[in-house]
């Protein structure tokens, strides 16, 4: 019984005390015909669902992405909190696709414009931050030899990367 009533209040406190994770994941690497940064960004497409509707219009996600009004407003949205700098000069980014899928993601298939191979970079990966406090962001920049994993949190939403 005792043991019982242990694992009661053991599951009440998970309960009362567990809060929900908000995580994304970007993959980004240097195309040297180009001279672009190719990224991917793959988001929960209930958290981008649920953003866009607290922040932009109160409207399903599926049907904004049928509109292309709303579209270019998600795409916005996307390019707002996932941004790259050199020499303190914003890159613009552009969407060249995105996809959604059946186990619940969303990836977003961005290119930057040319930008210098061998200067800092740096990168502000602050995507649904200032509508969920508890989002964590991972950069993995993939290189010819090896690749770099970078963190981004609340308190850490810009870092200077290496481009290899």
């Amino acid at each position: 019984m005792r043991f019982l009533l242990l694992q009661l209040c053991l599951l009440i406190s998970t309960c009362i005390y567990s809060h929900n994770s908000y995580f994304s994941f970007a993959e980004m690497q240097y195309n040297q015909q180009s001279s672009c940064l190719e990224i991917s960004i793959c988001v929960s497409t209930h958290d981008l669902d649920f953003y866009f509707r607290q922040k932009v219009q109160d409207i399903r996600l599926e049907k904004a992405m049928e509109n292309d009004s709303l579209l270019k407003k998600i795409n916005q949205l996307i390019t707002n909190g996932f941004s790259i700098k050199q020499g303190g000069v914003t890159n613009q980014l552009s969407i060249e696709a995105y996809e959604n899928t059946l186990d619940g993601y969303t990836f977003f298939y961005l290119k930057s414009e040319p930008i210098r191979w061998n200067e800092p970079t740096s990168v502000t990966y602050d995507l649904f931050m200032d509508l969920f406090t508890e989002q964590q962001q991972k950069l993995t920049v993939l290189g010819s030899k090896h690749s770099d994993t970078y963190p981004f949190m609340l308190f850490q939403r810009e870092q200077t990367i290496k481009l290899n």
